[in-house]
């Protein structure tokens, strides 16, 4: 089993609904839910015009390689009904990002991980501490609390506990 850190968005419909039927998803697929963060309203990045996201991080394990774990995850996406768009970083119904999966280094023409925006988005790194503080990315000398401690909070709010 591998450990992994997956990263719920949404900014269309009913958001908290959105996230919890992600995350019961994923269960039903054999991802198995350890802890979940705190929802958290945020501010979009880069594309800002459009709905505020609500945010949430899960730490799961899972019986799949890297690869096929995205392959769930995109069906996930899909099957809630997210289309794809032409606008990076537009409004979606449902995102889910692998930000690490164990303290493997993966680069593929699909997939990175750890995830690429994972150091520019700041509620990332907040969100990523709650789940797991002490938790070290592959290659780095600080843990998740130390990247989520000088961090901007401007534009990130707790949602709901």
């Amino acid at each position: 089993m591998a450990s992994v850190m997956l990263l719920l968005g949404s900014n269309q419909g009913d958001q908290e609904k959105n996230l919890r039927h992600a995350a019961d998803e994923l269960e039903g697929k054999g991802i198995r839910i350890l802890r979940k963060t705190k929802i958290y309203k945020t501010k979009p990045l880069g594309d800002v015009d459009q709905p505020d996201f609500l945010n949430q991080g899960l730490w799961a394990e899972v019986d799949l390689p890297p690869g096929k774990l995205l392959i769930v995850l995109k069906e996930t996406e899909a099957a809630m009904g997210r289309t794809t768009t032409c606008r990076r970083w537009g409004p979606r119904l449902i995102d889910i990002d692998i930000l690490f999966y164990d303290r493997m280094k993966v680069k593929e023409p699909d997939l990175e991980i750890p995830h690429p925006e994972f150091y520019n988005r700041p509620f990332a790194r907040i969100i990523a501490a709650e789940l797991a503080p002490d938790f070290r990315p592959p290659g780095k000398k600080k843990n998740l609390a130390g990247f989520a401690r000088k961090v901007s909070r401007e534009g990130i709010q707790i949602h709901r506990d």
